[in-house]
Order: structure tokens, then C-alpha cells, then sequence
């Protein structure tokens, strides 16, 4: 075998090799991004059911109270009706936070997933142009070799 055809097997071994690693790389990446978009929407409806819970817990807690002040002969105004407002606002505004934490939990995994999918690509943009390097090198160094 000649010095000029071994220079193309390895040139065409190692450019087919950059090609598959990025590929292969392409496909690690949206793999793992898909998981991660699942996992965002995992996340979410793990939010949603516990704001749902803790609401349905401030609701109750909310009714025992009023009744409370009820059997005890308290009327619902003024200073009661002050306490039950605060229940009622501060357990909104639980319920608000874990809304807002599951959203942003959400958004986090998707925007993980988003840099996942372009790691992905930049991987195999990488291999195409690494490919294209080593046909460019062993050109230059065919030439190098006929000219002597």
C-alpha cells in the first residue's frame, strides 16, 4: 500500500469517526433533553397537586376557624373577621409561591433541555468540521508528499 493511499484510509477513518462522534453526540444531547423537558412537566404537575392540597388544607382550617369563633358565640366582624381575612390572604398567597416555584422549576428544565439540544448541535457542527479538517490536512500533506 502506498504512502498516498494509506494517507486516504486514515483520513477517510478519521473523518468518518468525527462524523459519528458528533452524531452520536447529537443524540445523547435530545435524549437528555427530552428527559429534562419530562421532568419539567413532572415538576409542574407536582406543583399543581400540592397548591391543590394546601389550599383545600387553608380551606378547612379556614371553616374550623369561623366555626370556632362561631361556638363561641364571636360575631364575624371586626377583630375575627380581620383573622379570618389574614387566613384567607396568607393562604393565598402559599399557594401563589408554590405556583410561582413549580413554574420556575419548569422553565429551568426546559431551558436545560434548550442548552442540551445546542450542545447537541454544536457537537455535530464540531464533527462535520473536524471531518472537513482532517480531508483539508491530508490534502495539503498529499501535496506536500507529490511534490516532494
Amino acid at each position: 500500500m502506498s504512502l498516498e493511499a494509506a494517507l486516504v484510509a486514515f483520513t477517510a477513518i478519521s473523518a468518518g469517526s468525527k462524523i459519528l462522534q458528533g452524531v452520536q453526540q447529537n443524540r445523547a444531547a435530545k435524549a437528555e433533553a427530552e428527559l429534562l423537558e419530562e421532568q419539567g412537566r413532572i415538576e409542574s404537575q407536582e406543583a399543581q397537586r400540592e397548591a391543590q392540597r394546601v389550599a383545600d388544607d387553608r380551606r378547612k382550617f379556614r371553616k374550623k376557624q369561623t366555626l370556632a369563633f362561631l361556638k363561641n358565640g364571636v360575631t364575624l366582624a371586626g377583630s375575627p373577621l380581620l383573622v379570618i381575612e389574614e387566613t384567607i390572604q396568607k393562604s393565598q398567597e402559599e399557594v401563589n409561591a408554590i405556583v410561582k416555584q413549580g413554574r420556575a422549576r419548569t422553565l429551568l428544565r426546559f431551558q436545560q433541555a434548550a442548552l442540551q439540544r445546542a450542545q447537541g448541535r454544536a457537537a455535530l457542527l464540531g464533527g462535520f468540521l473536524g471531518a472537513g479538517t482532517s480531508i483539508a490536512s491530508s490534502v495539503f500533506v498529499s501535496k506536500a508528499i507529490k511534490e516532494g
